[in-house]
């Protein structure tokens, strides 16, 4: 899981707009619009919080994990915020491969 969080947060940091929204697929657009904007923010840094354990839901591994997201704001000022996401891997080739990495809205 940890390996696959990491990687996540590369593609964020890096700002790999086209590999997240492909992660994220068609679920909840606002959430994708909310996390593409954060990326795109000055001082944009990520750091994994909350990870639970990978569990098997029928032909898949499912995992959720908070990340605490970090800009700089106008004055210079950090805003931290933390978001929810859930990744799910399916199996291919003998190996397991990330299909999402979605972030879940919070209400």
């Amino acid at each position: 899981v940890e390996a696959l969080i990491n990687g996540f947060m590369t593609l964020l940091t890096d700002g790999d707009v086209d590999r997240v929204t492909a992660l994220h697929g068609d679920a909840d657009e606002e959430a994708l619009e909310d996390l593409l904007s954060l990326m795109g923010q000055n001082g944009f840094a990520v750091s994994a919080q909350d990870v639970d354990p990978l569990v098997r839901e029928g032909r898949t591994l499912v995992s959720t994990f908070r990340l605490r997201v970090s800009v700089r704001g106008s004055f210079g000022g950090s805003r931290n915020s933390d978001h929810g996401f859930r990744a799910v891997l399916t199996p291919s080739g003998g190996r397991w491969s990330v299909a999402s990495v979605v972030m879940i809205s919070e209400d």
